[in-house]
């Protein structure tokens, strides 16, 4: 599911370029990976070198894989940005 609205991601290969058609948002995202991991060293699960600033951004990471699984609301967008800004602002 797309991680900002809940719509149901495709059952295919998700390329940079495609956005989530109810919202509008980038499909292939670090919120829409399985490997998206608030808490871990660049929000991540996996061994990445250098961090990816924006979260909801389409983005060109060779780990990304959908995360099929995501339960959605739209205050779990809200709280991951706040705390995007202060990993920012802190980290």
């Amino acid at each position: 599911m797309c991680a900002l609205c809940g719509t149901p991601l495709p059952d295919r290969k998700i390329y940079r370029a495609d956005d989530c058609p109810n919202c509008g948002k980038a499909l292939r995202s670090c919120r829409n990976c399985q490997f998206y991991a608030p808490g871990k060293q660049y929000n991540c699960g996996e061994h990445i070198s250098e961090p990816v600033r924006d979260k909801e951004a389409a983005n060109y990471c060779d780990y990304f894989s959908p995360n099929r699984n995501i339960s959605s609301s739209g205050n779990a967008a809200k709280d991951d940005d706040a705390r995007d800004k202060l990993n920012k602002l802190f980290g």
